[in-house]
C-alpha cells in the first residue's frame, strides 16, 4: 500500500509534509523574443535559437594610431615640376603621386626634315600647316572637333583627319621599317605589325557622304516623315506579297513534280473499293494519262548555286516488289539509276522514271482488274449451271446480272473522262432492270414450286 501512496504522491497519515522547494527563476536569454519564450518557457530548447558565434569579431581598440603628415608631393603627369602638399601617412614611402599612372598620352607622330621631304610632302598642306595640325592634335588628344575650331584655315573636320592619319600612316611605316632593321630610335616606341594605323585606312569621301545623309535625315520635314513611312509600309506590304507568291510558286511546282506518278498513284491507289467492282478505275487511267504530259522539271530554285544533280527525281514504288520491278525495268531499259547530271539528261531522266513508275502501277490496276473479271465470270458460269435444272427463269436472270456486272467492269477499267461517267451510269441502270427480272423469276419459281407441292 506505501508503494501505491508513493506512485500516486499521497502522504502517509503520520508522515511529516514535505519540505516546499522554491523554485529557480530563469531568465529570458538575449536574441529570444517574449512569445517565443513563453512557450518553450523554462525548458531548455533542444535546438539553439540563437547562434554562439554570428561570425562578426568585435572590433577592439588596439591603442596604436597610425600618425599622418602634410607632405608635398610632385606628379610625373605635370611637365612644370609643380609641387603641391596633400595629408598623407607616415609609412606612406611613394616617390610618384599614386593617380598619375592614369595619365595616358596621345601618341602623335613624329618626322624629321629628311622625311617630311622625302614621304610627307602634299600639294594641299604646307610644312607650317603640317606641323600646326600635330601640335593641335598633341594638344587636344585628337578630338578634331576642337581641333577644327582652333584652326585658321579653311580645311573641313574631314580634310584635318585624312592629313592627319595619311602622316600617322607614313610616320608609323618607317618606325617599323628602321625596328626591323635594328635602327629603331630611344625615344621610339614599339610598333607591330598589325597596329591600326597601318591596317585601317580613313576614307574621306565616305565620312563626307556619311555626314550629308545623316544631315539630311535630321532636317526633314513631318510631311516628308509621313510620305516615308508610307513607303515602308508599301515595302512591307509588297515583301509579304512577293513571299506569298514564291510560296505559292514553289507548292504549285510541288504539284507539278508530283502530277506524273505521285498523281496516278493517289488515284490508282483509292479508284476501286471492294464492293464496287472497280467502278473508280476509268478515273486513274484518265488522271494517269493527264499526268503523263504534265509538267515536269527540276525543284523550284532561288538565288545561288546548286548542284544539279539534286534536281534527280527519286520517285519510286514504296512497295517492296513494286520496288523490284521498277529497277528491273530500269534495267531493262538500260537506264542508269543515277545518271550524270546536266541540262539536257536531268528533265529526260525525271520523265522516264515517272512514266516507268505510272506504268508498274497502272500494270498493277490492270492485273487487279482483270482477276474481278475472271471472278466475275466464274460466277456467271456457276449461276447458268445452276440454272440449267430449273426452267431457266433463274439462271436468265442470273446470267443478265452476271453478264451487267461484268460490264460495267469493263467499261470502268478501260473508260475514262465523261464517257466512263456515262457507262457508269448505264451499267447502274442495267444492274437495276436485271435484278428486277431476277427478283420477278425467282418469284415465278416460288409459285410452281408451291403448286408442286
Amino acid at each position: 500500500m506505501g508503494d501505491v501512496r508513493d506512485i500516486l504522491g499521497m502522504q502517509g497519515r503520520g508522515a511529516a509534509p514535505a519540505p516546499r522547494t522554491s523554485k529557480a527563476s530563469h531568465k529570458k536569454p538575449d536574441g529570444v523574443s517574449r512569445e517565443v519564450y513563453a512557450l518553450i518557457g523554462n525548458q531548455q530548447a533542444s535546438v539553439p535559437l540563437v547562434p554562439a558565434d554570428a561570425g562578426l569579431k568585435e572590433k577592439r581598440f588596439s591603442g596604436r594610431v597610425s600618425r599622418w603628415a602634410w607632405k608635398p608631393f610632385t606628379s610625373s603627369a605635370r611637365s612644370d615640376g609643380l609641387a603641391l602638399h596633400h595629408w598623407a601617412n607616415v609609412s606612406d614611402k611613394a616617390a610618384d603621386y599614386k593617380f598619375a599612372r592614369f595619365n595616358k598620352q596621345v601618341r602623335v607622330p613624329s618626322y624629321t626634315d629628311a622625311e617630311y621631304e622625302q614621304h610627307l610632302q602634299d600639294e594641299d598642306w604646307s610644312r607650317q600647316a603640317t606641323d600646326k595640325l600635330i601640335e593641335l592634335c598633341a594638344l587636344f588628344e585628337l578630338r578634331f572637333t576642337v581641333v577644327h575650331d582652333r584652326w585658321t584655315g579653311r580645311h573641313s573636320v574631314e580634310q584635318l583627319k585624312e592629313r592627319y592619319y595619311a602622316v600617322a600612316r607614313v610616320t608609323t611605316q618607317l618606325a617599323l621599317e628602321r625596328q626591323e632593321r635594328g635602327e629603331a630610335r630611344p625615344d621610339e616606341p614599339r610598333v607591330a605589325s598589325d597596329d591600326p594605323v597601318l591596317v585601317l585606312s580613313y576614307d574621306r569621301r565616305h565620312e563626307e557622304e556619311r555626314k550629308a545623309a545623316f544631315e539630311a535625315l535630321y532636317r526633314r520635314d513631318r510631311a516628308h516623315v509621313a510620305a516615308e513611312l508610307k513607303l515602308l509600309d508599301e515595302a512591307r506590304r509588297i515583301e509579304g506579297a512577293l513571299k506569298a507568291a514564291k510560296k505559292e510558286q514553289s507548292r504549285m511546282q510541288r504539284v507539278a513534280d508530283d502530277g506524273g506518278a505521285g498523281g496516278a498513284s493517289a488515284r490508282l491507289g483509292s479508284g476501286t473499293d471492294k464492293g464496287g467492282g472497280g467502278v473508280g478505275g476509268g478515273a486513274a487511267l484518265a488522271g494517269a494519262g493527264g499526268g503523263a504530259g504534265g509538267v515536269r522539271g527540276g525543284k523550284g530554285r532561288g538565288p545561288g548555286a546548286y548542284l544539279r544533280s539534286a534536281d534527280l527525281s527519286s520517285r519510286r514504288i514504296t512497295a517492296d516488289k513494286g520496288a523490284e520491278r521498277f529497277e528491273a525495268r530500269l534495267r531493262e531499259l538500260q537506264v542508269p539509276l543515277r545518271p550524270l547530271p546536266s541540262a539536257e539528261t536531268v528533265p529526260l531522266y525525271n520523265a522516264i522514271r515517272s512514266d516507268i513508275v505510272a506504268l508498274i502501277e497502272l500494270e498493277a490496276k490492270l492485273k487487279k482488274l482483270e482477276y474481278e473479271v475472271r471472278t466475275l465470270e466464274s460466277r456467271k458460269a456457276a449461276f447458268l449451271k445452276q440454272g440449267a435444272g430449273g426452267d431457266g427463269s433463274v439462271g436468265a436472270g442470273a446470267a443478265g446480272s452476271s453478264a451487267a456486272t461484268a460490264a460495267a467492269a469493263v467499261t470502268a477499267a478501260g473508260g475514262g473522262g465523261a464517257g466512263s461517267k456515262r457507262s457508269r451510269v448505264s451499267g447502274a441502270k442495267d444492274l437495276d432492270a436485271t435484278d428486277d427480272g431476277a427478283a420477278a423469276g425467282g418469284a415465278r419459281v416460288d409459285k410452281r414450286s408451291r403448286k408442286s407441292i
